[in-house]
């Protein structure tokens, strides 16, 4: 039997039952695969379903992973760690293609992670996208410990979800930007300009669009689905769905692309892993002089103190190094202590919502 025989036949174990982890799932059920889908708690696996080719739905790793060729880890970078451990006798026992999904990541990392249980660890990234449930994925592949062989069956494998390519690890951060989260982040900052945009009959009710009312009129100069009323005293908007009225909407969100100052500074609170750290972002000017040529300023430097809490604290203290280059979005914190000489101090801090973490 070949070795693309072998991969499609035998069962593919599917860590993780999110957005990537379902689709990734349904795409490789659809094409033919014996798919195992597992995920930590029930509620996401009884919102998948039953899907072509998924076999089965578990809460128990170790029958999900149970004579599996391939284990696809389909979870955020943070919990990759965690999770191989959690696969660790299993994958002392069947010696799985260990692919990982996550972004942050590296192959030197997943192969470190898995070689206390097996000894020749085969890993593989993979960048996929949720274009993968209908097929029309492109995925992105880079792998350690296996020959050209193995590596271009499984780029078959997931080109069962779309088209594969297969890329040197270096250029994994450019084709993130390109192709992922890059986009999700313009997306994000589109998203949040629209959000802010706070002037008439913009605003929306929370009630009707949790409740999948429309959020924006579809007729040009016509009035969008809430009015402004005034009662003397403050300004609402009324919806002309449910007539539940609010006061005008606010945001408090910050994004930001930059260079780590110092390595985090760690504490705990209530228990909470509590990470701190700088995080500089430089911006370059031009001018022009008397003559009319362009003239480059000095570079502008300004810092921010970044504040990380919980999982994403803990994060930071294992990956996060001076000179990380990290992107952050959250919102502002401004906090007052009384010094020695009892003089109130103030800082203002970014407490972090979600980050990603760029290639230097």
């Amino acid at each position: 039997m070949s070795d693309k025989d072998k991969h499609s036949k035998s069962a593919i174990a599917v860590i993780g039952a999110g957005n990537i982890g379902a689709a990734m799932a349904r795409g490789l059920g659809r094409a033919g695969a014996k798919v195992r889908l597992y995920n930590r708690g029930r509620a996401r696996l009884e919102a998948f379903g039953e899907a072509p080719g998924v076999e089965m739905l578990t809460t128990d790793i170790a029958k999900a992973l149970d004579g599996a060729a391939v284990a696809v880890i389909c979870v955020e970078g943070d919990a990759v760690e965690p999770v191989i451990r959690q696969m660790g006798k299993s994958l002392a026992k069947t010696r799985p293609v260990v692919v990982s999904c996550a972004a942050a990541p590296t192959l030197a990392l997943l192969s470190a992670w898995v070689k206390p249980f097996d000894g020749k660890p085969r890993v593989v990234r993979v960048l996929p996208n949720i274009a993968a449930t209908v097929g029309n994925s492109v995925n992105l592949v880079c792998s350690c410990g296996m020959d050209e062989v193995e590596e271009q069956t499984v780029c078959r494998l997931f080109s069962a979800t779309g088209k594969s390519y297969v890329i040197p690890e270096e250029l994994f951060g450019p084709a993130m930007a390109i192709s992922s989260c890059g986009i999700a982040n313009v997306l994000r900052y589109v998203r949040a300009a629209m959000e802010a945009g706070v002037h008439g009959r913009s605003a929306r009710c929370g009630r009707c669009a949790s409740r999948g009312a429309r959020r924006y009129c579809h007729y040009p100069r016509r009035p969008h689905h809430t009015r402004p009323e005034y009662n003397g005293r403050e300004r609402f908007h009324a919806c002309r769905h449910c007539g539940h009225k609010s006061c005008f909407v606010a945001m408090n969100k910050v994004i930001l692309l930059g260079n780590v100052g110092r390595d985090p500074k760690m504490r705990m609170v209530d228990s909470s892993t509590v990470a701190e750290f700088p995080l500089a972002t430089s911006e370059r000017r031009r001018t022009r002089d008397a003559d009319g040529r362009e003239v480059e300023l000095p570079e502008l430097t300004e810092w921010h103190n970044i504040v990380m809490w919980g999982r994403a604290g803990e994060f930071a203290e294992k990956y996060i190094r001076k000179g990380s280059r990290l992107l952050v979005e959250g919102k502002l914190r401004t906090r007052s202590w009384e010094d020695h000489n009892a003089i109130k101090r103030y800082i203002t801090e970014i407490y972090v919502d979600t980050f990603e973490l760029l290639p230097k």
